[in-house]
């Protein structure tokens, strides 16, 4: 995790605190009604709210999500999610996110299917599981996000023991193209944080192309963009200003926002 997303999650979580000190506040500790209190508190706080007003039919995968394999090659293998996924996914998620790890240590693994159910599971949503062929192990997942929307979002998250090691262009140029030959959509979106070299280094190695910064999903209003900018100056780093200078925008813009990527199919390198 990169230092700007780390410290904006720190802000994240002392607001998340508060709230759940707030909700089971006068309700007797290990209490069934601090319990459900807590567990909605909770709820509410991985849930997300879409706020595309230009919503579109939703692609149904639901053959798809039935098959035991997607799309395989002498790599990599894609395997639909099933909710015996969910401490795998947990575990990566627990690796990026401070809200994630919050969780767990409030829950423990009592949530996971929950969690995987609410992320990955949706109707709206389609996602894999990725093996290394070679290892048979799970090295991360990759999806579509919501097929409500005008142009598909993917995400992608490596086990970080994985990462660095080829498997997320591999992963993305097999999903991608899968997808593609389905359905005939050819443009994507990502999102990746502007502090994160490593993500855009992979989403250019394939291909893809950056046309400007959109809205992350921790900092919402422009108020707390604003504030959080001010606050944190001194993680813009060279290779930063180097990146703003490139898209014509401040740096510090760089701070409170993520970078948005287009990928075209088909992806001729995976």
């Amino acid at each position: 995790m990169d230092r700007i997303q780390e410290k904006a999650q720190q802000e994240q979580a002392k607001e998340q605190i508060v709230i759940l000190r707030k909700a089971v506040e006068g309700l007797r500790p290990g209490s069934p009604e601090r319990e459900a209190a807590a567990k909605k508190a909770l709820d509410s706080m991985i849930q997300t709210i879409n706020r595309d007003e230009n919503r579109v039919a939703i692609w149904d995968f639901s053959a798809e999500k039935s098959r035991p394999v997607f799309a395989s090659n002498d790599a990599i293998t894609l395997q639909p999610v099933t909710v015996s996924d969910a401490d795998f996914y947990v575990g990566i998620r627990m690796q990026y996110s401070r809200m994630y790890r919050g969780i767990v240590a409030s829950r423990g693994n009592s949530l996971n299917q929950e969690l995987l159910r609410f992320d990955l599971c949706q109707k709206k949503s389609f996602f894999c599981i990725a093996d290394d062929c070679i290892a048979c192990t799970h090295v991360g997942y990759i999806g579509i996000k919501d097929t409500g929307t005008p142009v598909w979002e993917i995400a992608i998250e490596l086990d970080g023991q994985y990462t660095g090691r080829g498997f997320g262009p591999r992963c993305i140029g097999l999903f991608l193209n899968e997808v593609f030959r389905i359905t005939g959509h050819t443009e994507f979106k990502a999102l990746v944080d502007t502090g994160n070299v490593p993500s855009q280094k992979c989403f250019e190695r394939i291909g893809a192309r950056l046309i400007g910064l959109s809205d992350g999903t921790i900092l919402k209003s422009e108020r707390e963009k604003l504030q959080f900018e001010e606050n944190n100056l001194n993680l813009i780093t060279d290779a930063m200003r180097s990146l703003a200078s490139r898209m014509n925008v401040e740096p510090r813009k760089l701070l409170s926002h993520v970078l948005e990527y287009r990928l075209f199919c088909p992806l001729q390198f995976y």
